[in-house]
């Protein structure tokens, strides 16, 4: 922790000034936290595709990470799989069979998203936390 002299005049130009220089700190701190978190998340739906036994590798190697908003007091990550997508949500929830219109059995699902996105979200509130601690 760095000291300084401040009189009584330029006293809320130093607090303004170490408020705003912590508050950057941990603004980019929060920032790498949402992407290093982002890049987890598709590790661990890697491992639930493999884990819920879903073949195919194409499938797996699909999921990725995408920033999707980056502003100076906002990051958005977003983890899905751009060529898979109405694949990913008839996996993760199961569906009906139809044959002809008439449903003739049902699909069970294999969760994979949902677990990682609830691990991710621990993770990141807990790196926040952290960042934010200092």
């Amino acid at each position: 922790m760095q000291t300084q002299k401040v009189t009584p005049e330029s006293f809320a130009d130093a607090v303004r000034d170490i408020i705003t220089e912590y508050g950057d700190d941990v603004g980019k701190s929060v920032k790498e936290d949402v992407k290093e978190t982002g890049k987890k998340c598709v590790e661990l739906v890697h491992q639930n595709i493999d884990t819920a036994g879903i073949g195919g590798r194409k499938y797996r190697k699909s999921f990725k990470d995408t920033t999707t908003k980056d502003t100076a007091w906002i990051t958005t990550v977003e983890v899905h799989s751009p060529k898979h997508y109405r694949l990913t949500h008839l996996l993760e929830f199961g569906h009906v069979v139809k044959v002809k219109g008439k449903v003739v059995g049902a699909a069970r699902a294999y969760p994979h998203l949902a677990n990682a996105e609830r691990e991710a979200e621990e993770q990141l509130e807990k790196k926040i936390a952290i960042s934010i601690r200092g």
